[in-house]
């Protein structure tokens, strides 16, 4: 009996009592780099004291504050508050057939009308990339074109001469009064002759010429009603093109 009493008396011994587990668990332990003060590692381990000391840390700092992340080089654009307030500042942004390389269309003749709207076309609507094509329909019958309606006399020849050679006189003479200013003020710059077909409309042959090259723009010189055309009650060219055509027009005058 003395024997199994003297293990009690050395068991309650080293048994904590009630109030010194409370003290010993409301003592706080000092972290330094994962180990205590006293330098015994804390916490049962030196992976869970780091991880104590990092949160320890971080709860001390507050949490980091937000960055939005760059896109490397190559990357997906990454949608982002910054990048959607981009997207909408100024006037909506253009498609992406108008950010493509443009064809202009400028329906020309001898007139001095035609040189200011060629010349408007290149200051107010080419950059660099697009394409400027001169177009010049020659009428079936240049004779009664000379005579009542106006339409670019001095580029064609007699109405003897053939469909080929109406052609080219007219090239030739686009090229002399058109062609060398374009080049010279930095633009690309081609030459469209259609001669008409007897029974159609100048206006139709310009409309379907303009499709045919997919213009985004057309310019042309407005025209004045012709004695012809005021006999027979009938609109210039220029003002029927204007007013059937799908694709934007301007009138110079």
């Amino acid at each position: 009996m003395a024997q199994f009493a003297g293990l009690a008396r050395l068991h309650a011994a080293t048994i904590p009592g009630p109030g010194s587990i409370k003290r010993m668990a409301a003592a706080p332990v000092a972290l330094c780099g994962g180990r205590s003060s006293c330098g015994a590692v804390a916490g049962g381990g030196a992976r869970a004291s780091r991880a104590a000391a990092a949160a320890a840390a971080a709860a001390a700092v507050g949490p980091p504050a937000w960055r939005p992340r760059r896109r490397r080089a190559g990357a997906c654009a990454v949608a982002s508050a910054e990048a959607t307030q981009a997207a909408w500042v100024g006037p909506a942004a253009p498609a992406a057939s108008d950010a493509r390389a443009r064809t202009i269309v400028a329906v020309i003749d001898h007139s001095a009308a035609s040189v200011r709207a060629v010349a408007w076309a290149l200051e107010n609507l080419y950059r660099d990339g697009d394409s400027l094509r001169l177009l010049h329909v020659v009428p079936p019958d240049t004779m009664m074109a000379n005579g009542l309606t106006g339409h670019a006399a001095s580029f064609e020849g007699g109405a003897d001469e053939g469909p080929g050679e109406l052609a080219a006189r007219a090239r030739a003479g686009i090229e002399r009064a058109f062609v060398k200013r374009c080049v010279a003020a930095g633009a690309r710059v081609e030459v469209d002759v259609v001669v008409q077909p007897s029974n159609r409309d100048v206006s139709d042959a310009i409309l379907s010429h303009v499709e045919h090259l997919g213009a985004a723009v057309v310019v042309m010189p407005e025209q004045r009603t012709t004695l012809f055309e005021a006999l027979f009650f009938q609109t210039p060219a220029a003002q029927r093109v204007a007013a059937r055509c799908p694709r934007p027009t301007v009138l110079i005058r």
